[in-house]
Protein backbone atom coordinates (compact mmCIF):
# COMPACT_ATOMS: atom_id res chain seq x y z
CA UNK A 1 0.00 0.00 0.00
CA UNK A 2 0.71 3.20 -0.15
CA UNK A 3 -0.30 7.17 -1.83
CA UNK A 4 -0.40 5.56 -5.14
CA UNK A 5 -3.43 2.44 -4.09
CA UNK A 6 -6.26 2.87 -3.41
CA UNK A 7 -6.91 2.59 -0.09
CA UNK A 8 -8.09 6.17 0.85
CA UNK A 9 -10.51 5.80 -1.29
CA UNK A 10 -11.44 2.79 -0.40
CA UNK A 11 -12.05 3.42 3.28
CA UNK A 12 -14.00 6.72 2.55
CA UNK A 13 -16.34 4.65 0.33
CA UNK A 14 -16.30 2.03 3.37
CA UNK A 15 -17.57 4.80 5.63
CA UNK A 16 -19.56 6.39 3.65
CA UNK A 17 -21.86 3.46 2.84
CA UNK A 18 -21.72 2.44 6.38
CA UNK A 19 -23.36 5.80 7.22
CA UNK A 20 -25.92 4.79 4.47
CA UNK A 21 -24.53 6.80 1.77
CA UNK A 22 -25.46 6.13 -1.70
CA UNK A 23 -22.62 5.64 -4.33
CA UNK A 24 -24.39 9.31 -6.10
CA UNK A 25 -24.44 11.16 -2.67
CA UNK A 26 -20.57 9.33 -2.10
CA UNK A 27 -19.85 11.29 -5.86
CA UNK A 28 -21.11 14.22 -4.61
CA UNK A 29 -19.32 14.44 -1.68
CA UNK A 30 -16.11 13.63 -2.80
CA UNK A 31 -16.40 16.20 -5.87
CA UNK A 32 -17.50 18.75 -2.66
CA UNK A 33 -14.64 17.80 -1.04
CA UNK A 34 -10.51 18.97 -0.34
CA UNK A 35 -8.10 16.73 0.31
CA UNK A 36 -4.88 18.69 2.21
CA UNK A 37 -1.82 17.40 1.65
CA UNK A 38 0.67 18.49 4.43
CA UNK A 39 4.20 18.62 4.24
CA UNK A 40 7.60 20.70 5.17
CA UNK A 41 8.60 23.34 2.19
CA UNK A 42 12.22 24.80 2.04
CA UNK A 43 12.86 28.15 3.84
CA UNK A 44 14.93 31.08 2.42
CA UNK A 45 18.36 30.00 3.88
CA UNK A 46 20.86 33.25 3.97
CA UNK A 47 23.63 30.98 3.13
CA UNK A 48 22.29 29.20 0.30
CA UNK A 49 20.23 32.34 -1.19
CA UNK A 50 21.48 30.96 -5.00
CA UNK A 51 18.89 28.43 -4.54
CA UNK A 52 15.91 30.11 -4.89
CA UNK A 53 13.24 32.01 -6.66
CA UNK A 54 13.16 34.44 -3.97
CA UNK A 55 9.41 35.92 -4.59
CA UNK A 56 8.33 32.75 -4.18
CA UNK A 57 10.30 31.75 -1.18
CA UNK A 58 9.33 31.64 2.59
CA UNK A 59 10.76 33.11 5.59
CA UNK A 60 10.96 30.89 8.56
CA UNK A 61 8.47 32.68 10.93
CA UNK A 62 6.02 34.28 8.71
CA UNK A 63 3.23 31.55 8.47
CA UNK A 64 1.86 28.91 6.98
CA UNK A 65 2.72 28.05 2.89
CA UNK A 66 0.94 26.73 -0.17
CA UNK A 67 3.11 24.63 -2.35
CA UNK A 68 3.18 25.51 -6.45
CA UNK A 69 4.95 23.90 -8.55
CA UNK A 70 5.25 24.35 -12.34
CA UNK A 71 6.18 20.33 -12.95
CA UNK A 72 3.58 19.36 -10.55
CA UNK A 73 5.54 18.16 -8.03
CA UNK A 74 2.39 19.40 -5.60
CA UNK A 75 -0.92 18.60 -5.94
CA UNK A 76 -2.37 23.08 -5.52
CA UNK A 77 -4.03 24.28 -8.35
CA UNK A 78 -5.41 27.52 -8.50
CA UNK A 79 -8.67 26.50 -7.43
CA UNK A 80 -7.52 24.47 -4.38
CA UNK A 81 -5.15 27.20 -3.37
CA UNK A 82 -7.58 30.06 -3.41
CA UNK A 83 -9.66 27.76 -0.97
CA UNK A 84 -6.66 27.84 1.46
CA UNK A 85 -5.85 31.50 0.42
CA UNK A 86 -9.74 32.70 1.39
CA UNK A 87 -9.38 30.60 4.84
CA UNK A 88 -6.28 32.28 5.85
CA UNK A 89 -7.15 35.66 5.37
CA UNK A 90 -10.88 35.77 6.56
CA UNK A 91 -9.48 34.35 9.78
CA UNK A 92 -6.15 36.08 10.17
CA UNK A 93 -3.94 32.94 9.52
CA UNK A 94 -0.35 34.28 8.29
CA UNK A 95 0.18 32.24 4.77
CA UNK A 96 3.13 32.31 2.14
CA UNK A 97 3.53 30.79 -0.94
CA UNK A 98 6.40 28.53 -1.65
CA UNK A 99 7.39 27.41 -5.57
CA UNK A 100 10.96 25.95 -5.85
CA UNK A 101 13.13 27.06 -8.57
CA UNK A 102 11.90 24.73 -11.15
CA UNK A 103 15.58 24.50 -12.47
CA UNK A 104 16.73 22.37 -9.32
CA UNK A 105 15.17 19.21 -9.04
CA UNK A 106 13.46 19.31 -6.01
CA UNK A 107 11.17 16.64 -3.65
CA UNK A 108 7.07 16.21 -3.65
CA UNK A 109 4.76 14.97 -1.31
CA UNK A 110 1.69 12.31 -1.66
CA UNK A 111 -0.57 15.01 -2.93
CA UNK A 112 -0.34 14.62 -6.71
CA UNK A 113 -0.19 10.89 -6.05
CA UNK A 114 -3.02 10.69 -3.96
CA UNK A 115 -5.11 13.01 -6.10
CA UNK A 116 -4.63 10.97 -8.74
CA UNK A 117 -6.80 7.87 -7.05
CA UNK A 118 -8.92 9.97 -4.81
CA UNK A 119 -10.54 11.98 -7.18
CA UNK A 120 -10.81 14.65 -4.76
CA UNK A 121 -9.31 18.02 -5.82
CA UNK A 122 -6.32 18.39 -3.69
CA UNK A 123 -3.81 21.37 -2.24
CA UNK A 124 -0.69 20.91 -0.55
CA UNK A 125 0.58 23.16 2.66
CA UNK A 126 2.85 23.11 5.33
CA UNK A 127 5.59 25.09 7.16
CA UNK A 128 8.90 26.66 6.24
CA UNK A 129 12.07 24.97 6.84
CA UNK A 130 16.01 24.67 7.21
CA UNK A 131 17.74 21.61 6.74
CA UNK A 132 14.73 19.40 5.23
CA UNK A 133 15.96 15.52 6.29
CA UNK A 134 18.72 16.49 8.40
CA UNK A 135 19.46 16.45 11.91
CA UNK A 136 19.03 20.16 12.14
CA UNK A 137 15.41 20.48 10.88
CA UNK A 138 14.50 23.74 11.91
CA UNK A 139 11.22 25.60 11.61
CA UNK A 140 9.64 28.62 13.18
CA UNK A 141 7.14 27.62 16.19
CA UNK A 142 4.71 29.91 15.29
CA UNK A 143 4.52 28.76 11.54
CA UNK A 144 3.76 25.56 13.12
CA UNK A 145 0.92 26.78 15.55
CA UNK A 146 -0.60 28.62 12.26
CA UNK A 147 -0.70 25.76 10.14
CA UNK A 148 -2.40 23.87 12.87
CA UNK A 149 -4.97 26.87 13.02
CA UNK A 150 -5.08 26.77 9.28
CA UNK A 151 -5.72 22.92 9.49
CA UNK A 152 -8.35 23.12 12.36
CA UNK A 153 -10.30 25.40 10.49
CA UNK A 154 -10.34 23.78 7.49
CA UNK A 155 -12.48 21.43 9.44
CA UNK A 156 -14.57 23.59 11.25
CA UNK A 157 -16.16 26.19 7.76
CA UNK A 158 -17.02 25.16 4.72
CA UNK A 159 -13.99 26.13 2.10
CA UNK A 160 -15.59 27.84 -0.78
Amino acid sequence: LGASSLFAEQILERIAFSLGIDREDFYRLKSRSLCISSDLGHGFHPNFSDKYDLPNTPLLGKGAIVKWSANQKYATTSATAAMIEALAEKRGIALQKFASRSDIPSGSTVGPIMATNLGIATVDVGIACWAMHSARETIAAKDALALCELLKRSLEEPLE
